[in-house]
């Protein structure tokens, strides 16, 4: 199993490629980050429909993923998997759906809120983005890229875009299981590896 692209997004809405060494301008929201990204001729054409409607962690999987598939360079096998892992899930979403449902009486929550209450959402959006029909999920585990790249060696091999969105950052990595391992340390974060790789490359 290889990594054989990525983006971290940080708070100030920024993103950093892997293998591009691309490092964009901080903006004041994703709106910004994605109006940007979608002026370069390396990031490839994506359904970006639901961006407006999207929650805040369905807006960093989209970037994120799109950002990714940039990265990578060539368009994504329709079989490439999309999964998150760990980070924030969908709570804070959950919440607002929650709290919106109780002020109006437990009788009306407003429906767009509700777009994202699954953690597994966000990683589908990007899928429908990219045009990506392999696995869709989400996976908990410990905190351990180790863990998580022993459920990834267990699928089916190919291409697997893995995210993790967290308050105010994301980051996407593109693994490749048909490919030798890597030997690479355990983390507690893919935030932390992507920086690890960083200083590797």
């Amino acid at each position: 199993m290889k990594i054989i692209a990525g983006t971290y997004i940080d708070p100030e809405n920024s993103a950093r490629l892997l293998n591009r060494k691309y490092h964009t301008p901080s903006f004041k929201s994703l709106n910004e980050l994605r109006l940007h990204m979608q002026s370069l001729d390396f990031i490839p054409e994506g359904d970006l429909d639901d961006f407006g409607r999207g929650s805040i962690a369905v807006r960093y999987s989209l970037l994120a993923a799109m950002f990714t598939a940039g990265d990578y360079g060539k368009t994504l096998p329709e079989n490439t998997g999309v999964s998150g892992w760990n980070g924030r899930g969908c709570t804070a979403e959950n919440r607002r759906y929650w709290q919106d449902f109780t002020a109006n009486g437990h009788e009306a929550g407003r429906g767009g809120l509700f777009v994202a209450t699954l953690p597994s959402i966000p990683y589908c959006e990007a899928a429908i983005a990219l045009n990506c029909h392999g696995p869709a999920s989400y996976l908990q585990t410990e905190r351990s890229t180790q863990a998580l790249f022993r459920l990834l060696q267990a699928r089916p091999a190919g291409l697997y875009l893995i995210g993790e969105i967290e308050e105010q950052s994301a980051c996407m990595l593109l693994v490749d299981t048909t490919l030798p391992d890597e030997d690479l340390p355990d983390f507690t974060t893919l935030e932390e590896l992507f920086s690890h790789l960083e200083k590797q490359a």
